[in-house]
C-alpha cells in the first residue's frame, strides 16, 4: 500500500500506471472484490493526499485523472472476481459433464458386455439342447430306420434300398446337428481348449462349405481365462463367416500364435477383399468383433493385403 502511494507521489497526479493495476488485479482475482475496492480507494485517496500536500489543490484535468483511476480500479475490482467465479463455474460444469460422459460410456460398455454375455448364454443353451435333445432324437430315428431297413432286406423287399438311404440322410443330419451345436457351445474352457476348438472349427468349416480352411498354430498357445477364450473363438467364427458369405473365399487360414506383443489370432482369406470403408462401418459383425476385442483388452485390425483377400487380426496383450 505505502509502496503504491510512494510510486504515485513520484509519478504525479495524472499518471494511470499499470503498476497500480497489477497488484489490484491480483488482489481482486484471489481475494475478492471487497479487498480490491478497499485497496483501490485507499490508493487513490492516498494519492490525492500526497498530491495535495506537494502540489496544492488539483486542477480539473488532474481531478479527471483521479476519477479515471477510480473507475478503472473499480472496474478491475468488480469484473475480475466475477470472471474468476465464472471460470470456476465453467470448470465445475466441464468436470461434471466429463464425469457424466465417462459414466455413460462405462454404462454403455457394461450394457454391451451384458448383451453379449446374454447372447452367449442363449447360444450355449441352444447348443446343449441341440446336442442333448435333437441329436439324440435323430440317433434314435436312425436306429429305428436301420432296423426297418434290415427287416425289409430280410424279406427281400425292393424298399430296403430306400430305407438305407433314409438311414444315411438321418446320420448326415445327426452329424450336421452336432457340428452346429459345437459351434454354438464349442468350448469347455481351460488351458489348450481354445487351440483344439479352433482346429476342429477349421475342419468343420472345410466339410460344411467345401472349401480349404486351415488352422495354423506352430506352437501351443494357452488361454486360461474362459471369457477371453470364448470371445476369441467368436471373433474367428464371425471372421470366417464373413470370408465365406461376403468375400466368397475358397481358402481360409486361421492363425494362432504368441509374440512379444501378446497373443495374435488372425483370419486371412483369398476372397474378393473387404468392403469399402463406409460399407464396412455399417456392418454389425465388425462392431461386435471390435467390441469383443475391446472387452478382453485387445484390438482388432482389418486390412486388405496387396496380394488380395482380407486379413483380420485380433491382438491381445500377454495373458
Amino acid at each position: 500500500m505505502l509502496m503504491l502511494i510512494w510510486l504515485q507521489k513520484g509519478a504525479g497526479r495524472t499518471t494511470l500506471s499499470p503498476l497500480f493495476a497489477i497488484p489490484i488485479s491480483l488482489l481482486a482475482w484471489y481475494d475478492g472484490a471487497a479487498s480490491a475496492i478497499a485497496v483501490s480507494l485507499t490508493t487513490v485517496l492516498g494519492g490525492i493526499a500526497v498530491g495535495y500536500l506537494n502540489y496544492g489543490p488539483p486542477t480539473l484535468i488532474q481531478a479527471l485523472g483521479v476519477f479515471a483511476r477510480v473507475v478503472f480500479f473499480g472496474f478491475l475490482s468488480l469484473v475480475l472476481p466475477r470472471l474468476r467465479s465464472l471460470q470456476f463455474h465453467l470448470e465445475e460444469l466441464a468436470n461434471e459433464r466429463g464425469k457424466a460422459l465417462a459414466n455413460e460410456v462405462a454404462a454403455r460398455k457394461t450394457l454391451e458386455r451384458e448383451l453379449l454375455d446374454t447372447a452367449e448364454r442363449e447360444q450355449r443353451g441352444i447348443g446343449r439342447d441341440m446336442h442333448d435333445g435333437l441329436s439324440q432324437h435323430l440317433v434314435a430315428t436312425a436306429m429305428v430306420s436301420y432296423a426297418h431297413a434290415q427287416s425289409l432286406a430280410a424279406i427281400g423287399s425292393a424298399e430296403a434300398g430306400r430305407a438305407r438311404k433314409i438311414v444315411d440322410l438321418v446320420e448326415q443330419s445327426t452329424a450336421l446337428v452336432r457340428s452346429i451345436s459345437k459351434g454354438l457351445h464349442p468350448i469347455e474352457m481351460g488351458g489348450d481348449a481354445l487351440m483344439h476348438a479352433l482346429e476342429e472349427f477349421a475342419t468343420t468349416t472345410s466339410e460344411l462349405f467345401g472349401i480349404r480352411c486351415r488352422f495354423d498354430c506352430p506352437l501351443p498357445v494357452i488361454v486360461d481365462d474362459p471369457s477371453t477364450a470364448m470371445h476369441l473363438f467368436r471373433i474367428v467364427q464371425e471372421g470366417v463367416s464373413n470370408a465365406v458369405r461376403h468375400a466368397h473365399a475358397t481358402e481360409i487360414v486361421i492363425s494362432f500364435f504368441e509374440s512379444e506383443c501378446g497373443i495374435n489370432l488372425g483370419v486371412s482369406d483369398n476372397g474378393i477383399g473387404m468392403p469399402l470403408p463406409r460399407a464396412a462401418q455399417t456392418g454389425l459383425g465388425l462392431h461386435i468383433m471390435a467390441a469383443r476385442a475391446s472387452f478382453i483388452g485387445g484390438k482388432l485390425c482389418l486390412d486388405r493385403p496387396k496380394s488380395g483377400g482380407t486379413e483380420l487380426v485380433c491382438q491381445v496383450p500377454g495373458l
